[in-house]
């Protein structure tokens, strides 16, 4: 089964999601097209030791439910894949622009995703202490390459990523919806 992006709309409930599909044996995964980005893939495989990555993305207005999970998705997937696990913490600074968030990672790295509303342009940077790879989100074969590994996937292929990747997206939308409520940084769930 692929489930569309988000997984789900709380860690709760995707978490709730990863239980029944184990229950029932089903193999599964969730992904945003904007993981599988070409040039995203190229800056990260060109920067050795990653120590900071920086992503943006648009905010747009979700119809229910949190417009951060609903369209910050994409923004969280790009960041996830350039940083891997890991995540500990997040912050959020929320103003008239959208949203930024900084995430802090377990072992000293550092995350930032800023979701401007009326933007609608991906990107972003990762960065080690000796080098750096800019790029802007080539838009031209995004879903085609999601669309292979679902394809893939539907014929008995591998998860093009691991659940565990899928689950912390989920938990750092979380903990940011949680962080905006509070006005405080907040951990990620430990499950």
């Amino acid at each position: 089964m692929f489930l569309d992006k988000p997984l789900a709309d709380t860690m709760e409930n995707g978490l709730a999601i990863k239980e029944l599909s184990e229950k029932y044996n089903v193999r599964m995964f969730s992904a945003s097209s904007l993981r599988f980005i070409r040039n995203m893939k190229e800056a990260v495989d060109s920067v050795k030791d990653i120590q900071c990555a920086s992503v943006f993305g648009p905010l747009g207005i979700a119809a229910a439910g949190e417009s951060v999970v609903w369209y910050g998705v994409h923004a969280f997937e790009m960041l996830q894949r350039m940083m891997g696990c890991g995540a500990a913490e997040v912050s959020v600074v929320k103003d008239d622009k959208g949203v930024v968030v900084v995430v802090k990672y377990s072992d000293g790295r550092r995350g930032v995703v800023e979701l401007a509303e009326g933007a609608f342009v991906y990107g972003g940077s990762v960065r080690s202490n000796d080098d750096k790879q800019v790029f802007i989100a080539d838009m031209t074969y995004a879903y085609k390459g999601l669309l292979e590994r679902i394809v893939s996937f539907f014929k008995g292929g591998p998860a093009p990523m691991e659940f565990e990747d899928t689950l912390e997206i989920m938990n750092l939308l979380d903990a940011t919806v949680k962080s905006m409520k509070s006005g405080k940084s907040e951990k990620l769930m430990k499950y």
